[in-house]
């Protein structure tokens, strides 16, 4: 079966999240129109306080309302709850699978962004938002075509193989390829979307610089930490480039921040 990547159903802002991300993307956002157009949309301002409190974020006291939220969080948190809202609203009431998918994602980002806290702090908000969409292909494929990918899904579990190889043999590509093709409109860094579209294959992007590499490894670290921490019928089986030891050494990443990255993944993400 080979799909048309521009048939597929995508996931699509609210009129309001579009005018939001419009306004972060500005080079001096009016706060006050931001805030107001989200708390125009009570599914956006519901996303965005609930990530606001999330365990990651969470402060010594409750923020209850969306202005103090934004003053709080920065932009570019604000543009990853406005993304979270979006790709929540894709997933369909008739199966868990995609639901597992964006969880996975929700995971990882938080991941990305304690390793990031230790290798390069100044993008620890970028590299949250690479780990959100980095695998919106493969949800946008398990709620395009549900039933066969529930069935690629399980065999990826049965059999160990990488869910990526099974796409490829099913639909022609693997989600790395819808992936790349949606982060133009999240308008990531060109070496980042090359990232995304080679994440599981040998293949070396012509964009790649060392930030982009650091990314990678960094994407990479955060699958191998979280793997141990999530329940084996909510693991996503994806083809990884290199191991554990590799990428500390990669990341100059001591034995001992291990450790307490590991503590930190087990008090704030859902496995």
């Amino acid at each position: 079966m080979q799909i048309n990547i521009n048939q597929l159903q995508i996931p699509k802002p609210t009129v309001q999240a579009s005018q939001a991300l419009k306004l972060i993307a500005e080079s001096d956002t009016d706060f006050n129109a931001l805030a107001n157009v989200i708390m125009q949309d009570p599914l956006l301002a519901s996303a965005l306080l609930r990530y606001a409190n999330s365990p990651i974020n969470r402060r010594s006291s409750e923020i209850s309302n969306v202005p103090t939220a934004l003053n709080i969080l920065g932009l570019k948190s604000v543009r990853s709850a406005i993304v979270s809202s979006t790709l929540h609203s894709l997933c369909s009431d008739s199966t868990s699978i995609d639901k597992q998918i964006l969880q996975h994602m929700l995971n990882i980002s938080t991941v990305c962004r304690l390793i990031a806290r230790i290798t390069c702090q100044e993008r620890e908000y970028d590299l949250e938002f690479l780990g959100l969409i980095h695998d919106v292909g493969m949800l946008v494929l398990a709620t395009n075509f549900e039933e066969q990918y529930q069935e690629l899904f399980l065999k990826s579990h049965q059999d160990n193989v990488a869910i990526d190889k099974l796409e490829e043999s099913e639909f022609g590509m693997s989600h790395d390829t819808v992936t790349a093709h949606l982060a133009h409109e999240y308008r990531l860094p060109k070496a980042q979307i090359e990232l995304l579209r080679n994440f599981h294959s040998d293949v070396v992007s012509p964009a790649s610089n060392n930030d982009a590499n650091q990314d990678e490894w960094i994407l990479s670290m955060a699958h191998l930490l979280l793997s141990e921490y999530t329940a084996e019928e909510l693991l996503v089986n994806e083809t990884l480039k290199k191991g554990l030891p590799d990428l500390q050494k990669l990341l100059n990443i001591s034995d001992s921040q291990v450790d307490e990255l590991r503590e930190e993944i087990k008090n704030t993400t859902q496995g």
